[in-house]
């Protein structure tokens, strides 16, 4: 099976997940783009949510769907680290797309 493929089942697995992380996500973006200042605080919030949102995530899902996913070529660590990553990596990106349209919209 390929990333791409993992990707795409994970997000079947945690799209609880990924709708409440991509919630954060887009909330703190807006907060960078309009006070860019403010990045630092933002970051600690992302890290510190983080660790809150892959706790639910394992607790809420159910066995069932844990087994399905083994089956289809998952291994545990993939199984609990995919959605976890493509959340960060959409972060990143929101973080530096806000920082760079911030400089537009707030002239320094």
């Amino acid at each position: 099976m390929r990333l791409a493929q993992k990707i795409r089942l994970s997000g079947k697995y945690g799209r609880m997940y990924y709708i409440v992380a991509g919630i954060i996500n887009v909330a703190c973006a807006v907060y960078i783009l309009f006070w860019p200042m403010s990045t630092p605080m933002v970051l600690l919030v992302k890290l510190l949510s983080i660790p809150v949102m892959a706790y639910l995530l394992l607790t809420i899902a159910t066995r069932e769907k844990a087994y399905f996913f083994l089956n289809l070529g998952f291994s545990r660590s993939e199984y609990r680290f995919i959605p976890i990553a493509v959340d960060a990596l959409a972060f990143v990106l929101l973080v530096i797309l806000s920082i760079s349209l911030s400089h537009v919209i707030i002239p320094a």
